[in-house]
């Protein structure tokens, strides 16, 4: 008699590893865009924030791959359609959050906007003696 070497979760437990993969990428890209926007508000566009904007868009692709493999798998091989629809809004959701990073980065790089060097770089307050020109009104 023929046994059986896959388990019946196996597709689950891939799913669940490339959703984790996913919310990984989503998670580095949130720290590259902040290394990047910090790098950029002290020292203007150099090639540090080239390389973030690159980082960005390199988790930006890998995300988009990850949503599309996973929602391949969600309706093919799972049973339960309704779970995958949710799923599948939460990392659109979460791939649209990639997909406007890359393009407010890009568009900051193509810009290059000029910040007074008063500026509070680390966390902008409306207390701040060093901020009162940036929140002037």
């Amino acid at each position: 008699m023929a046994e059986f070497k896959l388990s019946p979760f196996r597709t689950t437990r891939l799913v669940q590893s490339q959703i984790q993969e996913f919310l990984d990428v989503v998670s580095m890209a949130i720290l590259a865009y902040q290394e990047g926007m910090i790098a950029y508000l002290k020292e203007g566009w150099t090639e540090t924030a080239e390389d973030k904007l690159q980082q960005i868009s390199a988790f930006e692709t890998r995300g988009d791959g990850l949503r599309s493999t996973i929602g391949l798998t969600l309706y093919s091989e799972m049973l339960l359609p309704d779970t995958s629809a949710d799923i599948l809004s939460l990392l659109s959701e979460l791939d649209h959050l990639l997909d406007r990073m890359n393009g407010h980065f890009t568009l900051l790089g193509i810009e290059k906007s000029e910040f007074p060097a008063a500026c509070c770089v680390s966390a902008p307050r409306r207390s701040c003696a060093r901020c009162s020109s940036c929140w002037a009104r």
